[in-house]
């Protein structure tokens, strides 16, 4: 695998997320998985702490900006953020993590992948990277935007290829933190028809992942 800046016009090859989207499900899910399992051996050292209690931190703000933008959707992010606060997991060993791991920054350069987009990188658990990588796969399959289970195929061949590196409880934490933050960004929108839809639906997959990994 190959660590690379913010050089996507540069480098051939799709992203992840493209690779979804165009019916290549397994091939995303294990080349994201062997970027897992690539970076659970580097010993980098470089970045401030990122783990769970920074994402609670983050977890505030995001809740605060929903409650202002809309009433009910500020309650059930409030729950929510209760609800994480109260299952917050032990960080397990800090290792290098990206801090933004969407589908869209990992790209299939043929020999493995390549990571870009690296601006909030940092020290933390790898189940806070791979929250994020399974919450945007996730969520191209909500939008409709790949053929019929494509995205379960890229998690199915992701979990295989990463089983025993990580810790389903926090796993599921991580990507309910991320299913908040994706939501809070929708309250940016919600003058467009479906947001407050949208950010409703990914709030209540957020409780179900926290409810079943507790």
């Amino acid at each position: 695998p190959k660590i690379s800046h913010r050089v996507i016009g540069w480098l051939e090859g799709p992203t992840v997320q493209q690779l979804i989207k165009n019916g290549q499900g397994k091939r995303a899910g294990e080349l994201a998985a062997s970027w897992f399992q690539r970076v659970s051996s580097l010993s980098v050292k470089l970045g401030p702490p990122l783990g769970s209690a920074q994402m609670l931190d983050r977890a505030r703000h995001w809740v605060a900006g929903m409650a202002a933008a809309d009433a009910a959707l500020g309650t059930a992010a409030t729950a929510l953020a209760a609800r994480l606060e109260r299952t917050q997991p032990k960080d397990s060993a800090p290792r290098l993590v990206h801090g933004t791991l969407y589908a869209r920054h990992i790209l299939d350069l043929g020999d493995g992948p390549g990571v870009i987009d690296w601006q909030r990188f940092g020290q933390g658990p790898l189940e806070l990277d791979a929250g994020i990588f399974l919450t945007t796969t996730w969520r191209i399959g909500l939008r409709n935007k790949a053929p019929a289970g494509e995205p379960a195929r890229a998690e199915k061949a992701f979990r295989a290829g990463t089983e025993g590196l990580l810790d389903e409880r926090a796993l599921g934490w991580h990507r309910a933190t991320m299913l908040l933050r994706l939501a809070c960004k929708l309250t940016q929108r919600l003058d467009e028809d479906d947001c407050s839809d949208r950010a409703h639906t990914l709030l209540s997959e957020a409780e179900r992942l926290v409810k079943t990994t507790r």
